[in-house]
């Protein structure tokens, strides 16, 4: 009798960790699949100040989940501006993520911007 109340705990416990490792697989293969559809940046006045607005356009094309977006605007003074966020995005979502960066006036350059599941 104890042996058969050995093999059923045993197979119960086995059974347990297979659940379990199917739970945690299926949730690493799902999760957000982020895409840069686009990436603008200007200048403009806030307040006194000029600044550098990088406007990111995110399509998530995987499931709901955190994305983690990143900015950079590299001016031809040689100096390099850069910012994260964190955002939700829902399955199928598209949505603006923006970011502000302190230049002057006369800085010129280029934005370059990543998106990646979190």
């Amino acid at each position: 009798m104890n042996k058969m109340k050995t093999n059923k705990i045993t197979n119960l416990g086995t059974m347990a960790l297979l659940i379990l490792g199917i739970v945690v697989i299926s949730g690493c293969v799902g999760g957000p699949s982020p895409d840069i559809v686009s990436v603008d940046c200007h200048a403009k006045f806030q307040g006194l100040n000029v600044v550098t607005e990088v406007n990111v356009l995110v399509d998530n094309n995987g499931d709901a989940g955190e994305v983690l977006v990143e900015a950079q605007y590299i001016s031809k003074k040689g100096r390099t501006y850069s910012d994260r966020k964190t955002i939700y995005m829902d399955a199928g979502e598209t949505k603006y993520v923006n970011f502000i960066f302190d230049t002057t006036w006369d800085e010129s350059g280029v934005c370059k911007a990543t998106a990646r599941a979190k």
